[in-house]
């Protein structure tokens, strides 16, 4: 789709002025990143996976999510400064968590923490869900519920925006 719109903004070239077009083909490419980034926030399938085949197999899984991304951060220069590396690794935390393996879990989020406050927003909550269910866990009641007020105040969206009911209902 992307390229659909850059290729229809290159058909001005020569008719609108040169600046014009490029103001255009660089919002194109913002959106573009904004659209990667929302997909890398959304990743959630190792955290989704099921982890019903014994502790033996689910540990075997979770080594081999751990070299995914150890594999994507060597390949990288931002680091966890790149949506997709910070996606993955909140992913990661999240699997973790439902391993009950809590101190990878919040060693693995406090990595992440200054480049989810960097991004802020609905990266800041996802951080915080994850790591005030890591709280909650390790029975650190009253932190995690600091967590969840923090959560709550970020979220700025009004009732009716689709997902809304079912993310006030869930906090």
């Amino acid at each position: 789709r992307f390229d659909e719109l850059r290729s229809a903004v290159d058909g001005f070239r020569g008719q609108a002025p040169d600046k014009a077009v490029e103001w255009m083909l660089e919002t194109i490419g913002h959106l573009e990143q904004e659209q990667r980034d929302r997909t890398h926030l959304m990743k959630r399938s190792w955290s989704d996976t099921a982890f019903e085949d014994g502790e033996a197999a689910n540990e075997k899984t979770l080594e081999g999510f751990e070299v995914d991304l150890v594999n994507m951060l060597r390949s990288s220069r931002q680091g966890l400064g790149d949506s997709q590396i910070l996606g993955n690794a909140i992913d990661l935390a999240g699997a973790y968590k439902k391993n009950y393996k809590l101190e990878q879990s919040e060693a693995v989020l406090l990595r992440c923490t200054r480049h989810a406050e960097d991004r802020s927003g609905a990266w800041m909550v996802k951080y915080l869900n994850h790591m005030s269910q890591v709280r909650m866990k390790q029975s650190r009641d009253t932190e995690a519920m600091e967590m969840m007020y923090e959560m709550e105040s970020l979220a700025s969206f009004p009732m009716d925006e689709p997902g809304a009911s079912t993310f006030y209902e869930t906090l």
